[in-house]
C-alpha cells in the first residue's frame, strides 16, 4: 500500500505544491465538518444570560457608642440569572466556505478531467454547466434573463475547452493557477455588479443543490472503500495455502452488522446508541482510504492515468463533498443532515453488501488458497464491477423508496432552508419567512426552519407564534434551546404552568442540561417553591461546567432566604472562588454586606459607552454602599456624574445618586455626601424617600447634629429612634462627644497640607470648623474663612458657635448685612446677653468703619 500512497515522490516540485495544497484543504474542510457536527446547534444559536437586579432592604448600624446604637434601613442589590436561546443567526462563514470550497473543488476536478477525452470530459462539462445554472446569477443581477449564466459558461467552459485542447502543453499547476484567477475574477465581478447586499450568500445558497449532487456521487464512489480496506487487511495477512475465508466472513459480518445498525438507527427503527459509529466517521474513513482505492481501481482497470488525472478528480470531488457536508452541519440544516447521514448509511450498506457478493463471486477460490486478493481486486474474472455498481444503485433506490419519498422532501426542505437563510441575511424577512414555511411544508417538524421561524416571531414580539414554532421544533429533533425558548415564550404570555411543564418535559430528554435546570429553578421562584428551587439550583451546580450563572443564583438564593449565621456557612465556598462574572461579584459583595465584612473594589471597569448593565450596576452599588471602614473601594467621584449624565442609565439615576452620596460620605468628602443625600431626602419624587431621610438622620447624628437628625428621623417615620434621641440626657452626651472629638482632632497642628483631611474628619463639628476658620484668617484667606462656617451652617443650623464664627468673619470683611442675617440666626440659639454682645459688636464695627471712612 505504501507504494500507492507515495505516488507523488517522482513528481516535479511544481506539481507537488498544488497536490499538497489541495490535499491539505480537503483535510481541513473534513476537520471543519467534524467540528461543525460536534458543535451542532451552537453553529447558529447560543445561550444568552438574562440578568435581573433585585433589591433587599437590610439594617446597617450607622451610629453607635458604648450605650446605644442606631441602625438604618439601606438597600443591597443582588442578581438572579437565567438562560434564553439567542435569536438564530445565519452562519455567513458556512456559506462562504461552501462557495469557495465548492468552486475550488470543481476547478480542481476540471483540471483533472481536462486531460481526458470523450465521456469523462463531457460529464465534467455537464457538471460545470449544472453548477453555473444552479447559482441563479439572475438573482444577483436582478435580471429576467440568463445573460449572467451565458457569460459565465462561456468564460468557464471556454477555458475548460482550451485546457483540454492544450492538455499536453499545459502543466497541471499552470491550469490550476489560471482556474484560480478565473474564479477570483468571477467573484470580483459578481461583487462589483451585484444588485443585492449579499451576492455570495445568494450564489452559495442556490448552488447548494448542485454541490449536493456532486457530493452524493462522490459518497457513492467511495462507499465500498472501507470494505475494500478490510479485504486488503485479510489478504495481506493470509498465508499461502491456508484458507482466509473464515477471516473474511468474520470481518465482513462485523462490518455489515455495524452498517445495518447505523441504518436502523438513522431510520429510527432503533433508538440512538453510543455504540453505533456516526455516519460522518464512515465518510471520513472512506474518503481517506479512497485515495488508495481509487488509484488501485484505475491501475487495475486501466481507465485513465491516476497521476495525470485521477488524483485531481478525486481530491476535487473530496473538496466539494467536504465543503458541502461542512456547510450542512455548520448551518444546522437538520433535514439535510438526516438525509446525508441516511445516504451514507444506505450506500455503505448497499454497496458494502453488493461488493461483498462481488468479492465472493470473483475471488472465492483465491481466498480459499490464501492468496493476496487485493492485487487483483478490480480485475474481476467473472462478474464485472460495473454490475455491482448497478445492483447497489437499485438496492439504494429500494431502501430510499421504503421511506415513501421522505428523503426527497428532506432535500427540498433543506434547500428551502438555505434559500431562506439568504433572504434572512439579505434583510427580506417576508421572503425568508415564506421559504422557512415552505421548508416546514416538506418536513413539518424540521428543527432548523421551526426554530428560525420562532426566532423571527420573537423579533416581532409575537410570542404566541414563537411558542407554536418552538413546540414543532421539539417534536422530532428536540433541543434544549427549543425547550428553553418555548418555556420563556409561554411564561411571558402568563401561561406559567405550561412554561413549567415544558421545562420539566425538556429535562426528561436532557436530564443533565444545567441551563434547563437553572431556568426551572428561576421559574419556580415566582411561586415561592423554596425547597424545589434549592433542589434544582443544586442539581444545576452539579451538572454545569462553567458555573458562573449557577453560582450567582445559588448566592442569590441564600441572600434571600438565609439568616446571617447560615448564610456564611452556605456561601463560604463560593465567595472564596475567583469569578470573572460581574453578577457573581455583585452577589459576593451583597453577602459581605449582610455579614458586615469588608469589601474590595480597587478597579471598576465599564463599557466604552458608559452604559451600565444590571450586573455592573449591582457590583458598583454594593461596593460603595459598604459601611465597613476596612473596605477598599477606590472609585473616582466623577464617575458617578458621568454615569448619571449618560443616556441609557436613567433606570439607575436614583441609585447612582444614593451610592454617590455614600461613596462621598464614607470615603471622600463627607459634606458632599451629606448634601447629596439631603437632596434625595427632600425630593418628593424619590422612590425611597423615608429610607434616605433615615440614613441622613443617622449620618447627621454621627456628625453631632442633634436637632436636624431628629427631624430627619421623624420624616423617615422612625419615631422610635427619634423618641430615644429626644431625651435631654442624650443631647448632653452628644455635645460632650462633639467636644471630645474636637479635642482629639485638634491635637494635630493645622497646616496647609492637612487642612482638608482635618476638615473631613468632622465636617459639621462647630469647634473644629471655628478653629479651621480662624486658621484661614491667620493665613490671609478671609473670604474662605467666611465661607467655611456659612456652608457648614446649612447642614448644622443649630450650632451657635458656627453663627458666632460666621458673624465675626463677616464683620472682618465689612459684610455687615450678612453679619446681621447671622445675628438673626444666632438670636434663636443663645441667651439675651450673648445676643446683645454680638449685636453691639456689629454696631461698633459698623460705626468704626464709618468713622474711618469719614476721616
Amino acid at each position: 500500500m505504501n507504494e500507492y500512497i507515495k505516488f507523488w515522490r517522482a513528481w516535479d516540485l511544481k506539481d507537488k505544491a498544488p497536490l499538497f495544497a489541495t490535499a491539505f484543504i480537503a483535510l481541513l474542510l473534513a476537520a471543519y465538518a467534524g467540528f461543525a457536527w460536534f458543535n451542532g446547534l451552537e453553529n447558529i444559536l447560543e445561550w444568552n444570560t438574562v440578568s435581573e437586579m433585585h433589591q433587599k432592604v437590610i439594617n446597617e448600624t450607622i451610629f453607635g457608642d458604648h450605650k446605644l446604637s442606631f441602625s438604618a434601613s439601606t438597600p443591597l442589590w443582588y442578581i438572579k440569572e437565567h438562560y434564553l436561546p439567542s435569536l438564530v443567526e445565519v452562519n455567513r462563514n458556512a456559506y462562504y466556505l461552501l462557495l469557495i470550497g465548492g468552486l475550488l473543488g470543481l476547478v480542481t476536478t476540471l483540471s483533472g478531467t481536462a486531460r481526458l477525452k470523450g465521456l469523462w470530459f463531457l460529464v465534467a462539462a455537464i457538471f460545470l454547466a449544472g453548477v453555473l445554472v444552479s447559482m441563479r446569477l439572475e438573482n444577483v443581477l436582478d435580471a429576467n434573463n440568463s445573460y449572467g449564466f451565458l457569460v459565465s459558461f462561456i468564460v468557464f467552459g471556454g477555458f475548460y475547452y482550451v485546457s483540454n485542447l492544450f492538455n499536453q502543453k499545459l502543466k497541471l499547476y499552470q491550469t490550476l493557477s489560471i482556474w484560480l484567477i478565473i474564479v477570483a475574477l468571477f467573484l470580483f465581478v459578481i461583487q462589483a455588479v451585484s444588485q443585492i447586499n449579499t451576492p455570495f450568500i445568494s450564489i452559495s445558497a442556490y448552488s447548494l443543490i448542485a454541490f449536493l449532487a456532486i457530493t452524493l456521487v462522490f459518497i457513492f464512489l467511495i462507499s465500498h472503500e472501507i470494505f475494500a480496506g478490510l479485504v486488503w487487511l485479510v489478504s495481506k495477512n493470509a498465508r499461502k495455502g491456508q484458507s482466509s475465508l473464515s477471516q473474511l466472513f468474520i470481518i465482513s459480518a462485523v462490518y455489515l452488522a455495524n452498517v445495518i445498525l447505523i441504518y436502523l438507527e438513522n431510520t429510527r427503527i432503533i433508538e440512538n446508541s453510543t455504540y453505533v459509529v456516526p455516519p460522518l466517521l464512515l465518510y471520513f474513513t472512506s474518503a481517506i482510504l479512497g485515495l488508495w482505492g481509487f488509484r488501485k481501481l484505475l491501475d487495475q482497470q486501466q481507465l485513465f492515468s491516476f497521476n495525470r488525472s485521477g488524483v485531481w478528480i478525486y481530491i476535487g470531488l473530496a473538496i466539494v463533498s467536504s465543503s458541502c457536508i461542512a456547510f450542512i452541519y455548520a448551518t444546522a440544516n437538520d433535514p439535510l443532515q438526516e438525509f446525508i447521514e441516511d445516504y451514507i448509511a444506505i450506500t455503505q450498506l448497499a454497496v458494502g453488501f453488493t461488493f461483498f457478493i462481488y468479492i465472493l463471486i470473483n475471488y472465492f477460490q483465491l481466498f480459499k488458497q490464501g492468496l493476496d486478493v487485493q492485487k487483483v481486486m478490480y480485475k474481476s474474472p467473472y462478474s464485472r464491477l460495473i454490475l455491482t455498481r448497478v445492483a447497489s444503485i437499485f438496492l439504494i433506490i429500494l431502501l430510499f423508496a421504503s421511506k415513501n419519498y421522505y428523503s426527497y422532501y428532506q432535500v427540498n426542505a433543506g434547500y428551502d432552508n438555505a434559500i431562506a437563510d439568504f433572504y434572512l441575511e439579505e434583510g427580506d424577512l417576508k421572503a425568508a419567512e415564506t421559504f422557512y414555511k415552505s421548508s416546514t411544508h416538506y418536513d413539518l417538524y424540521n428543527h432548523k426552519a421551526n426554530v428560525t421561524l420562532a426566532s423571527l416571531a420573537l423579533s416581532q414580539k409575537d410570542r404566541i407564534n414563537a411558542a407554536f414554532f418552538f413546540k414543532q421544533a421539539i417534536f422530532k429533533n428536540p433541543s434544549a434551546y427549543a425547550y428553553a425558548g418555548l418555556s420563556a415564550s409561554l411564561e411571558t404570555e402568563d401561561m406559567y404552568f405550561d412554561a413549567l411543564f415544558s421545562l420539566q418535559e425538556g429535562l426528561k430528554t436532557f436530564p443533565n442540561e444545567h441551563r434547563l435546570l437553572t431556568d426551572l429553578a428561576f421559574l419556580q421562584q415566582k411561586s415561592n417553591l423554596t425547597d424545589s428551587v434549592l433542589y434544582y439550583l443544586d442539581l444545576a451546580k452539579k451538572t454545569c461546567t462553567d458555573c458562573e450563572v449557577e453560582n450567582t443564583n445559588f448566592l442569590a438564593f441564600w441572600i434571600e432566604n438565609s439568616k446571617p449565621e447560615r448564610l456564611e456557612e452556605m456561601t463560604a465556598e463560593l465567595v472564596s472562588v475567583k469569578s470573572k462574572s460581574q453578577s457573581s461579584e455583585a452577589n459576593k459583595k451583597a453577602v459581605a454586606r449582610l455579614l458586615n465584612k469588608p469589601i474590595t473594589l480597587e478597579v471598576f471597569e465599564i463599557s466604552k459607552d458608559s452604559v451600565l448593565d444590571v450586573s455592573r450596576a449591582a457590583n458598583l452599588f454594593n461596593s460603595v454602599a459598604s459601611t465597613q471602614p476596612e473596605s477598599v473601594v477606590n472609585i473616582d467621584p466623577l464617575l458617578f456624574r458621568k454615569l448619571q449624565q449618560k443616556e441609557g442609565n436613567e433606570p439607575y439615576f436614583e441609585e447612582l445618586s444614593l451610592t454617590y452620596a455614600q461613596n462621598q460620605y464614607y470615603r471622600g468628602n463627607k459634606i458632599e455626601g451629606l448634601k447629596q443625600l439631603t437632596l434625595l431626602g427632600n425630593n418628593s419624587l424619590s422612590k425611597n424617600k423615608p429610607l434616605y431621610n433615615q440614613n441622613l438622620g443617622l449620618w447627621l447624628l454621627n456628625e453631632g447634629v442633634y436637632t436636624q437628625a431628629i427631624e430627619r428621623l421623624n420624616l423617615a417615620g422612625d419615631s422610635a429612634s427619634a423618641t430615644i434621641l429626644s431625651k435631654p440626657s442624650f443631647k448632653a452626651e452628644l455635645e460632650a462627644k462633639v467636644a471630645d472629638q474636637a479635642k482629639s482632632i485638634l491635637k494635630e497642628k493645622i497646616t496647609k497640607e492637612n487642612f482638608e483631611a482635618i476638615k473631613n474628619k468632622a465636617p459639621l463639628n462647630p469647634i473644629v470648623i471655628a478653629t479651621l476658620s480662624d486658621y484661614l484668617s491667620s493665613t490671609g484667606n478671609d473670604v474662605e474663612a467666611y465661607n467655611l462656617p456659612f456652608y457648614v451652617a446649612e447642614l448644622n443650623p443649630d450650632a451657635a458657635l458656627l453663627w458666632k464664627t460666621y458673624i465675626k468673619k463677616a464683620i472682618k470683611l465689612a459684610q455687615f448685612d450678612y453679619a446681621s442675617n447671622g445675628l438673626e440666626k444666632l438670636k434663636k440659639l443663645v441667651g439675651p446677653s450673648e445676643y446683645q454682645e454680638f449685636a453691639e459688636l456689629i454696631a461698633k464695627s459698623k460705626d468704626s468703619q464709618s468713622s474711618d471712612g469719614f476721616q
